[in-house]
């Protein structure tokens, strides 16, 4: 008799339990959604880098040759690789402006993300605390009443 009075309160236990699974389910989505952003927010990184990379290369070689170059000779040749350096960085810099938009686009979503999970996480760790404590209860309770049982049986024999 007192299994069938407590099956209400273990179902009840155990819906809260698959309430919970599917509050952390939905945590578990949030933090896919956010490493997808976080991927994105890498690749525009790595963009940028591989920009910077390339301006940092042709740069250095340009200072190495200007060093070796006799200028009245040579100020033409270098003139139009200037032309053609400045060209080349003025779409880089349009290049990584865009891309630095994008990333913080991107960075906006992930903190919005982020601040919506820490939203969600702290509600449920509230709604969480209670109803853990109210199992720990229930747990207890059958504890209590199974030390009972084997110590009667115990006293019994």
């Amino acid at each position: 008799m007192a299994n069938s009075t407590n099956l209400p309160a273990l179902n009840e236990a155990l819906g809260a339990l698959q309430d919970e699974l599917m509050r952390l389910k939905v945590t578990v989505d949030l933090l896919d959604q956010n490493k997808e952003a976080a991927r994105e927010v890498v690749l525009v990184v790595t963009k940028v880098t591989n920009a910077v990379d390339q301006l940092v290369g042709p740069t250095q070689s340009l200072v190495t040759q200007v060093g070796n170059i006799d200028f009245p000779v040579r100020l033409d040749k270098i003139d139009e690789a200037m032309n053609m350096l400045e060209h080349n960085l003025k779409d880089d810099i349009c290049d990584i402006r865009s891309d630095m938009s994008s990333l913080g686009k991107v960075m906006q979503a992930l903190n919005q993300s982020v601040e919506n999970m820490h939203k969600e996480n702290e509600k449920m760790i509230r709604l969480e605390s209670g109803r853990l404590m109210n199992f720990n209860w229930i747990l207890l309770f059958f504890l209590v009443i199974n030390i009972g049982a084997i110590t009667f049986l115990i006293i019994r024999h």
